[in-house]
């Protein structure tokens, strides 16, 4: 029996020509079976990408900004930079157009915010003075972006989307990258779970990152047996066997969409363990 999830779970892709044979059997491979695919153009090598989605036409596609060059907290931190840094963005944007990509993904900082209470509030407040302008740009282009969780503790993505929701922010959603979730904050699986029920609860649309590492580096690595089989079953961020939990979590949201993001040269056999997991 086929997935049914399979088409809400992306390849990813970068714009490294070193991968270049790898990338021609993603994109083949997801043009005849329907897969959607998030590309990230980090190493400026733009037409590599460009030319595989015009001649595969991959549909639901997601770009990731480059975050290399663009976060919203440089927005903040970098004041006199600020035209310059959203010129960047708009490049990404025009990217996005260019592949029919109605779903970005953006970074929060290149470092944590900070963990002070009224500190942290200010920010908040400051970062969706930003946030909200970009919404003006990603709304007349049709785009949602979704804000990345990378650095910071799971209470500060609640406080940044409730001021966002209390503000009416729209063309903004929330990605979250199970990776980040389980390296740097302290939160479980189940805990990051419930406040994506809240989000959703709250009307902002949700995207995910799929890979597995051993909570200690971002290593964005496959579900392998023999890598899933070297990590603890008493992993306190889990509740139960790695592939459970991302099967639970893809079936707990619907209306999500999902990336498998691992490196390419793994990148097939990893979608079918994923996609394996709706088999009977």
């Amino acid at each position: 029996m086929e997935s049914k999830n399979h088409k809400r779970i992306a390849f990813k892709v970068v714009d490294d020509i070193k991968n270049g044979v790898y990338l021609q059997q993603i994109f083949a491979f997801a043009s005849a079976e329907g897969y959607p695919i998030e590309a990230g153009f980090y190493k400026g090598k733009d037409s590599l990408l460009l030319e595989l989605f015009e001649k595969y036409q991959i549909s639901n596609s997601t770009l990731h900004t480059n975050h290399y060059r663009f976060d919203l907290g440089s927005l903040l931190d970098k004041p006199e930079q600020k035209y310059e840094l959203l010129d960047i963005l708009s490049k990404d944007l025009e990217l996005a157009r260019k592949i029919g990509a109605k779903r970005i993904v953006i970074h929060p900082y290149k470092f944590p915010f900070t963990k002070k209470t009224n500190a942290q509030k200010k920010v908040v407040e400051l970062l969706v003075n930003e946030i909200a302008g970009i919404s003006q740009m990603l709304g007349m282009l049709g785009i949602t972006a979704h804000i990345e969780n990378t650095f910071d503790e799971i209470s500060f993505y609640r406080v940044l989307f409730e001021e966002m929701k209390k503000r009416s922010v729209q063309n903004f959603g929330f990605c979250f990258d199970i990776g980040h979730a389980k390296i740097w904050s302290s939160s479980t699986l189940a805990q990051w779970t419930r406040l994506l029920y809240d989000m959703d609860d709250m009307g902002f649309p949700i995207h995910s990152h799929l890979h597995v590492n051993y909570g200690i580096f971002d290593d964005h690595l496959p579900f392998f047996d023999e890598i899933l089989s070297s990590i603890s079953q008493e992993d306190e961020f889990l509740e139960g066997e790695y592939l459970d939990c991302i099967k639970n979590l893809v079936d707990s949201f619907p209306k999500a969409t999902f990336t498998a993001e691992v490196k390419s040269k793994f990148a097939l056999q990893n979608m079918q363990i994923i996609n394996n997991l709706w088999q009977n």
